[in-house]
């Protein structure tokens, strides 16, 4: 039977173990990780790569309890190598508090933060200080206290408090709050890298970038560890405007993928993933395999397509070679994220959908959570994740995406990568 590519790719990293370590070492001296991020990864079997990465990341109450310990170490580590005297924190949320599993999410990541030894407080600029705190209750009853985020000078409050940083798990796809624009705190990760500004190509491309070179250590084929991707601007769906610049780079994706499934002998027919270039949450996602099928969508896609989280419009695309997921957990098709903390992988969930096929986005309404236990892997793994070598190619490449991302916030300060 044939290597797997995580098989070969696993292979590969341990012949060369010390000039792998070497260069992650070295890589993590000149490039800083945001704090946090999530990376949804797709393994087909003949390849395996990340298909996004999430800078604000929520999810954390899907992490098993020893990964969030893990975590917790690692925000420690991460705070205090940076910031000095760091002893109250404002964690801001995002502006969607009634959803009761985000208030979930919210409450898991407050306590890892409190665990590393720091006092949270939940402050949100939305709320005005006549009404603080607002009381939330998540899916399993937790009660959450949010409290305003005001600015007097170059005083920051968090209700009556003066926190020392700012945490966002506001994904800033509304753009920056004018109190944090500029910031008299440092906040992590920074404004500049939420999605009012933040295009997916940019984080692939220095993917594309920092893979490459990993993969010229191993003497590996970078195809196997990315997805083929081009972007597209310019575009409204509504009015099928740039709908033939989607579709030739649709051809030209699946051009250049076809020509790999044949190098490898992949029977199957390619296809491709069109997505928002700005935005998360699963939507505007649009799973195609031909370029006849741009043109021809009907007005319910498009209406699908056209608006992001927030009602933002969707003008920018990029189009993505898709993976056909093999996993599967309780039959239904997966797909494994994983968490990063300070670059380091620290937890993971595995997503599934029963009403999806191995080519479908999973991301979607209908979505089930299962936690894995990335340090301390036992008999209620999920079958493919009981192989240590499957775990340590999949933590690798969620490392890989931590450095693209930290590349992707030096340009963002305007510094060159």
């Amino acid at each position: 039977m044939p290597e797997t590519a995580c098989e070969l790719i696993d292979r590969k990293i341990e012949e060369k173990r010390i000039e792998v370590e070497a260069w992650f070492e070295d890589q993590f001296k000149t490039i800083r990780s945001p704090l946090y991020l999530s990376v949804d990864l797709r393994d087909g079997g003949f390849k395996v790569a990340p298909v996004d990465a999430n800078l604000f990341p929520a999810g954390f109450n899907n992490i098993c309890i020893g990964d969030l310990q893990r975590m917790a170490a690692y925000h420690k580590i991460y705070i205090e190598a940076h910031y000095k005297n760091v002893q109250m924190i404002a964690l801001v949320p995002e502006d969607h508090t009634t959803n009761k599993f985000y208030l979930e999410n919210l409450f898991h990541l407050r306590e890892l933060i409190r665990e590393g030894g720091f006092s949270v407080i939940l402050a949100s600029p939305n709320v005005s200080p006549a009404r603080e705190p607002v009381k939330l209750h998540s899916a399993t009853g937790k009660e959450l206290s949010i409290f305003s985020l005001r600015r007097e000078g170059d005083t920051l409050y968090a209700g009556k408090e003066k926190p020392q940083l700012v945490i966002l798990n506001n994904d800033l796809s509304s753009g920056i709050p004018p109190i944090l624009d500029p910031s008299p705190l440092p906040v992590l990760p920074q404004t500049a890298l939420g999605w009012h500004r933040r295009r997916k190509i940019d984080h692939i491309r220095e993917y594309e970038a920092v893979s490459a070179q990993f993969c010229q250590l191993l003497g590996l084929d970078p195809w196997l560890l990315n997805c083929v991707t081009e972007s597209v601007d310019e575009v409204d769906f509504m009015s099928k405007g740039g709908m033939e610049k989607i579709a030739d780079a649709v051809s030209s994706v699946l051009k250049k993928a076809g020509k790999k499934y044949d190098a490898y002998g992949v029977e199957a027919e390619p296809f491709v993933m069109v997505k928002n270039n700005g935005g998360t949450y699963g939507m505007g996602v649009l799973s195609v395999k031909s370029p006849q099928e741009m043109l021809d969508l009907n007005r319910s896609q498009r209406e699908k397509m056209c608006r992001g989280k927030g009602g933002v419009n969707v003008t920018s695309v990029i189009v993505q070679e898709g993976i056909p997921s093999i996993f599967r957990s309780e039959a239904a098709v997966a797909e494994p994220v994983i968490y990063c903390v300070g670059g380091k992988p620290a937890g993971a969930f595995i997503r599934a959908h029963g009403g999806k096929t191995e080519k479908d986005n999973l991301n979607a309404r209908g979505m089930t959570f299962k936690p894995v236990c990335l340090h301390e892997p036992d008999e209620d793994h999920e079958t493919l994740l009981r192989d240590s070598r499957v775990r340590h190619v999949y933590q690798t490449i969620a490392s890989l995406s931590a450095l693209a991302a930290g590349r992707e916030a030096l340009r963002a300060e305007g510094t060159k990568v």
